[in-house]
């Protein structure tokens, strides 16, 4: 059966040794040459420093907004990119019915007139609670949790079939909408495994076989670039040499999740923070050094549900230039801005400000 809210955001302490050998197999790992020949698609790089948002259709609605109304305030936001995420349990809300797609291609649609470039998120696993989006009455059909905390999400064959399916069945619908200068990323942060998906994560050959069933449907697949995350959090850490190899196979922009202002480590906040910093630049260095781009696909800049931790706008606002200054991205994607628009419409719009200000080159 599905877990609740607060088993999603249940914490795990890490041991100091644990954190350390992390950090550890990413300096190890990034000094390791790379002799693999890569096949990238001709495509024009992107430009440095340019700004983007995510867009979470299931959030917009978490906050009671209109979705139609809420996304023509966000494009508005500078920057000239989108991340869109298509939950499989926003897309099939009932067992035997067609897909439910008319507000994603709304979405869609709206960002193109915008004239943004669009960043699709599909998969199992895509941003926004609970992580890992599996209908509820499909997974009323087991007896049992089939992907409990720590599991392997496409372990059982049952699970495995219907992702791969109905994922390929969602690329078939999105890839229409993206043209040779969109990307798409297949999972998002498949081989982490922090504790707000509960540790859940997706093998390497599943994710790999997704990627090879999408790109038969792709009309553009040879000018196509992909996009993957690599680990940079302590928890995930120790899985990085495995996720480096793949993700430099297989993808050609490596991206990078950025929460400074959220810690379910057990470590302190102020050594947590910066050895994620360090781990980052690291993973940018590794990435560039083979040819990678790099995007930090989600910047946080709004409170987190479940966290403990206040979030701080002027902290945000500085932890982005941060990003700009040591990661220096070629695009970065400002995380869950619908908060921000949320709180102004109720009349405090210090924080709808601040982002509306992030379009200033740094």
């Amino acid at each position: 059966m599905p877990l609740t809210e607060s088993q999603e955001h249940s914490s795990r302490t890490f041991s100091r040794r644990d954190w350390l050998a992390g950090i550890g197999a990413i300096a190890v790992a990034s000094q390791i040459p790379d002799d693999k020949e890569r096949k990238t698609p001709e495509m024009r790089p992107f430009a440095p420093n340019q700004l983007g948002i995510t867009i979470d259709i299931a959030g917009i609605q978490w906050l009671h907004l209109d979705v139609k109304k809420t996304v023509e305030s966000l494009l508005r936001v500078p920057g000239d990119h989108i991340r869109i995420a298509f939950p499989l349990d926003q897309i099939y809300k009932a067992e035997g019915k067609p897909a439910d797609f008319s507000k994603f291609a709304s979405v869609l649609d709206q960002a193109k007139r915008a004239g943004k470039t669009i960043h699709a998120q599909m998969g199992v696993k895509t941003f926004g609670w609970p992580e890992v989006h599996l209908p509820l009455w499909f997974l009323q059909k087991f007896a049992t949790n089939p992907i409990p905390p720590g599991g392997q999400i496409d372990k059982d064959p049952r699970v495995a079939e219907f992702v791969l399916k109905h994922v390929t069945e969602v690329a078939g619908l999105v890839l229409p909408y993206l043209d040779e200068h969109d990307t798409y990323q297949i999972e998002n942060e498949p081989f982490s495994i922090v504790s707000v998906a509960n540790k859940r994560f997706i093998s390497y050959d599943f994710n790999h076989l997704e990627l090879e069933e999408v790109k038969k449907i792709d009309r553009l697949k040879d000018k196509r670039q992909t996009i993957q995350n690599l680990p940079i959090n302590l928890q995930s850490a120790r899985e990085y040499p495995k996720a480096r190899d793949f993700v430099f196979a297989h993808n050609q922009i490596v991206g990078l999740n950025m929460y400074p202002q959220h810690n379910e480590t057990g470590v302190p906040n102020g050594i947590a923070t910066g050895v994620n910093w360090i781990t980052a630049m690291l993973v940018a260095a590794d990435a560039r050094a083979h040819g990678m781009d790099v995007f930090v696909t989600e910047q946080q800049a709004a409170q987190w549900r479940g966290s403990k931790v206040q979030f701080d706008i002027k902290k945000g606002i500085e932890d982005f230039q941060k990003t700009r200054d040591r990661l220096k991205p070629s695009v970065t994607v400002i995380w869950d801005p619908q908060q921000a628009y949320a709180e102004a419409q109720k009349g405090n719009t210090a924080h709808f400000d601040a982002l509306m200000g992030l379009g200033i080159a740094a």
